[in-house]
């Protein structure tokens, strides 16, 4: 049960923070008359923020062949955390705070609580906290990117560990993401996404349910918003699952 939750939230999360890549790319699509400044000039002139705030974003989730549907909205603070309500038709049916040690998790509908603290999993995800940021933060990515002469026009960060795969390919051109892949070599259990040429976002996984798949649309993104993430419940009401 605590892994198959986990799961579930994992998978999700990362088709939320991947759709903020391909909606910002449709406002800063390239023409065939646009100057490609070059990767070291695009991270040069790229703008610092002190937090990230994405809305109106449209998930469906096909699993089991259930297809779920939700309104997504995303709130990211640097180096902190990862906040995230979904609603469906008006009502608020999961809230997540993320951090690099812990995750919450509010199930509005079954009136539950998982509390999951990292370092008492017992075992490492396919994805951590510390890969998301690189989905949301280009800042860090142009950290890893390097210079790069002739004409390739893709740059692979690579994350991987012991018994894990993790990559990211980004376009040179813009810093946008193309692809991820995330994969256990021990127990073939994947989760792989890419950016197809008109904008839209697919994600395949098999870890924990076979034929997981996402997708994730829209969205507006709006710099330096200021909210407050509250994880606040009736205790009187819910019950709390600490792991």
């Amino acid at each position: 049960m605590v892994r198959a939750m986990k799961s579930k939230y994992y998978i999700i999360l990362l088709s939320l923070l991947v759709s903020s890549c391909f909606t910002s790319r449709k406002l800063t699509q390239l023409t065939d008359d646009t100057e490609i400044p070059g990767v070291d000039s695009l991270c040069l002139n790229m703008e610092p923020y002190q937090s990230l705030y994405m809305n109106k974003i449209k998930a469906r989730v096909i699993m089991d062949g259930e297809i779920y549907d939700a309104k997504v909205s995303l709130y990211y603070l640097p180096d902190s955390v990862i906040f995230i309500s979904a609603a469906n038709t008006g009502f608020e049916i999961v809230r997540v705070a993320i951090t690099a040690d812990s995750t919450v998790f509010i199930n509005r509908i079954d009136k539950l609580v998982y509390i999951y603290r990292e370092s008492k999993l017992g075992y490492r995800p396919p994805v951590e906290f510390e890969n998301l940021e690189y989905l949301l933060n280009k800042k860090l990515a142009c950290e890893e990117i390097r210079s790069i002469n002739g004409t390739a026009q893709r740059e692979i960060i690579d994350f991987s560990v012991q018994d894990i795969t993790r990559k990211i390919t980004y376009d040179l051109n813009t810093l946008k993401i193309n692809k991820f892949e995330f994969f256990h070599t021990k127990t073939n259990e994947y989760i792989v996404g890419e950016i197809t040429s008109s904008d839209s976002l697919s994600v395949f996984s098999n870890y924990i349910f076979e034929n997981v798949e996402i997708m994730a649309a829209g969205g507006e993104i709006t710099y330096n918003k200021e909210i407050f993430v509250d994880l606040s419940f009736n205790k009187n009401k819910y019950t709390i699952l600490e792991y």
